[in-house]
This record gives C-alpha cells, structure tokens and sequence, in this order.
C-alpha cells in the first residue's frame, strides 16, 4: 500500500502538470470584446487595441471502469487498492465497478475511515466474483454517467475481455464512448503473459475501439501502464 501510494503520488504530480489544450471552435485566437471595450476607452472608444481571448488549458479527467467478475478475482482487489491511492491524491478521478451491473464507488473510497470505506464498498458490490456482463455494463455507464466523458477525459477500461455477454453490444458501446472520451485504453491482466493472444470474445469487440491494450498484471506493469497513460494524454 505504500508503494501504491507513492506510486498514486508521483503519478499525480507529473499530471497535473500535464495541461491538454481546449480547442477553441473558430481557430485559435478569438477576440475579447470586453477586453477590447475597456481598452477602447483609452482611444476614444475606437477599438485600436485588441484584447483576445487566451486559450484555457486543463487538467485530464480520469474514469477508471473496473472489471470484477469471478475471472478477475486474483487482480480486482489490487486494482481497487490502486483506485483507493489515486482518490488520496487529489485529481480529477472518477470509479467504477461492474460485473453483471454497474456501481460508482469514488465517493466509497474517498471516505476517510477505511472500515466504513470497506463496509459501504461491501453493499456497493453485490454479486462480487460472479459473472460478467462488459458491453451492458459499459452501456449501463453510457446511459446514467456518460456525461462526465468528454474530450479531456482518459477512459481506463481494466479486463480481462471474458465477456458472457453479446460482444458486438460492447463494441458499439465502445465505439460511441470512443467520440466522448480523449483516449480510450484498455489494461489486461492477461496480456503480461508471454503466450497470451486477445482471442476472448470481448477483447476482439473492443480492440478496433481502443486506443492502447496495456498489460497490467502486477505492480511493475501497472508503473508502466501509468508512464503510457500520461504519454497519451500529452
């Protein structure tokens, strides 16, 4: 956990600093007219000088979908210890969990108090280890939360693609949370295995409809994830 948490640490530090350009519609530059009022008064009321808008520039978003159906029982508590970590460091980070349904937990852990954190994560999780659902989990997020996603928001999806469901539902899931999102990336626990191949349903839906499939199976791995998420979101 203290690793985890210096890890969290050094990784919020180097993203704040990480500031994405918002695109203005109409080019770069547009005129202040209200800077350019209140400098006119200087010339007469001619508008001589002009004053422009400066383009604002913002922090990334995070939204973490974590996966933890019964085939990811060996990573879900790593992951959620992580999840725990990164609320502690004061970034923009939202957090989900899903296995058949979908629950929002950042408010869980943000609680300061780690046996109550436990205790309200406990009835947020009904049906833990159970089966798993990705596409209508996935769209259950896009109907009730999708609003939170937009173009300076990092899309982390964590997985393992074993999805009982029907996979072209994710995969168009996907594709419209694609639009929303600045990046979408997906990190497998599998894929650190040397023979691993994405040959599992959900992940062949959602390959076209990612950006990056990152393997993240231990502490090492999901040190590197979080270097390539940030290169990313540059």
């Amino acid at each position: 956990m203290r690793a985890l948490e210096e890890l969290m640490r050094r990784f919020a530090l180097r993203l704040r600093k990480l500031e994405l350009r918002r695109e203005r519609t109409g080019g770069s530059l547009r005129i202040d007219m209200a800077g350019t009022a209140r400098r006119s008064v200087s010339h007469g009321g001619q508008p001589i000088e002009l004053a422009f808008k400066k383009r604002r520039r913002t922090q990334p978003r995070l939204v973490l979908l974590l996966d933890v159906s019964r085939s990811m029982n060996l990573y879900s508590f790593f992951f959620l210890r992580l999840a725990r970590a990164l609320q502690g460091v004061k970034i923009d980070a939202r957090v989900y969990i899903w296995h058949t349904r979908l629950s929002g937990i950042t408010d869980a852990l943000r609680d300061p108090d780690p046996w109550r954190a436990q205790e309200r994560l406990q009835m947020l999780s009904a049906g833990w280890a159970g089966g798993t659902r990705i596409g209508d989990c996935l769209g259950e997020f896009e109907r009730e939360h999708s609003r939170i996603v937009h173009k300076r928001t990092a899309l982390i999806v964590v997985s393992d693609g074993y999805d009982t469901g029907d996979p072209q539902t994710l995969a168009r899931v996907l594709q419209r949370l694609r639009r929303r999102a600045r990046r979408t990336v997906w990190l497998n626990p599998l894929a650190g295995r040397p023979d691993y191949r994405p040959v599992a349903s959900g992940m062949q839906a959602a390959l076209p409809h990612i950006d990056l499939l990152i393997p993240a199976h231990n502490f090492a791995s999901v040190e590197r994830a979080l270097t390539l998420l940030l290169s990313v979101l540059r």
